[in-house]
């Protein structure tokens, strides 16, 4: 997750801005899907950022660099996947190299609120048509959810069709040109429900491919960049479709809103998109269950007059009150 990775974001900023940051400050720091926005320093000193997993992009006008090299440059170790962990700073708390967490207790200011698009089902096979060769991309990650990096290292041995499943094991991040696999964001793997009208689909792609081959690869065969998948097909189809600006990620979005939609519960849409928690669902969904109250009541209804025809029978009823 990015949060482990938050050693590797103050090294780029100690370069990059010339802000003396102590190990730790910048766990106060705004989190977003997948990337960060912003740090906040002790003394409430807002950093504007952009930080995705396995690399560091600090703004303004500062390139792109390997967050390994930053963060051995600043004397923060990381493992071969660029890693580093928040609890590192406890530790160091714990152990008497600092004093104190220097971000502990640090407000942070709100974020300006951005409103997420969900498609519909008309909306993204549209979409779909539209990306020519990458149709089923499209609509596996549309309909399952998988982040950009987990599609993109999806091999075939991970897609069970008979059963309906794609076990998430691995993702892959594009670091300076640079495709570096590793374990997905929640570090944890996990089983994504197919739906059956897509597994045809899958057949016909699968076919004639080997066990440890990509899905969804590009014409060399390597993992698909997201931003070569953008640039030759995803934008011109959004913004033919009437969806300008549209992103991939929102896919993933959209993937929860029809789940939601289907009848699904929090628990389910937390296992389909690998969130650490229910509550980190609830905090990004729970809006979209708000019709969901309605059909629970009608159910309900339905349940109880069921009962009473098939229990009661023709017995009167004892009225409350």
């Amino acid at each position: 997750m990015l949060g482990e990775q938050i050693g590797t974001l103050i090294a780029a900023i100690h370069r990059s801005h010339g802000v003396r940051l102590l190990a730790g400050d910048g766990v106060a720091a705004f989190e977003g899907e997948e990337r960060l926005t912003g740090v906040v320093t002790t003394n409430g000193e807002r950093i504007g950022c952009d930080f995705a997993v396995g690399g560091v992009g600090v703004e303004p006008d500062a390139p792109a660099v390997s967050g390994s090299s930053v963060a051995q440059q600043n004397g923060i170790l990381v493992d071969e996947q660029c890693r580093t962990s928040a609890a590192d700073v406890y530790a160091a708390v714990r152990d008497g190299r600092l004093a104190r967490n220097p971000a502990a207790g640090v407000d942070l200011p709100r974020l300006p609120t951005t409103e997420r698009r969900y498609l519909t089902h008309a909306q993204l096979a549209d979409l779909a048509e539209r990306c020519g060769p990458h149709r089923l991309l499209v609509l596996v990650l549309g309909y399952t959810g998988l982040r950009w990096g987990e599609a993109a290292a999806l091999r075939v041995r991970r897609i069970d069709l008979l059963r309906g499943r794609i076990e998430v094991a691995e993702s892959v991040t594009d670091v300076n040109g640079r495709m570096v696999y590793g374990p997905p964001k929640s570090h944890a793997r996990r089983r994504v429900p197919v739906p059956r009208f897509l597994r045809d689909d899958l057949a016909v792609q699968l076919a004639g491919l080997g066990p440890d081959d990509l899905v969804f690869p590009s014409q060399a065969g390597t993992p698909l960049r997201v931003q070569n998948f953008r640039r030759s097909h995803f934008d011109r189809a959004a913004t033919a479709a009437g969806l300008e600006g549209l992103v991939p990620h929102e896919l993933r979005h959209t993937a929860a809103s029809l789940a939601i939609a289907s009848g699904a519960s929090i628990k389910g849409v937390q296992s389909m998109l690998g969130h650490a928690s229910a509550a980190m669902t609830l905090d990004r969904y729970g809006h979209l269950f708000g019709d969901e109250l309605d059909a629970v009541a009608e159910r309900m209804d339905a349940a109880r007059a069921d009962w009473l025809r098939t229990e009661c029978g023709s017995a009167p009823v004892r009225r409350l009150g």
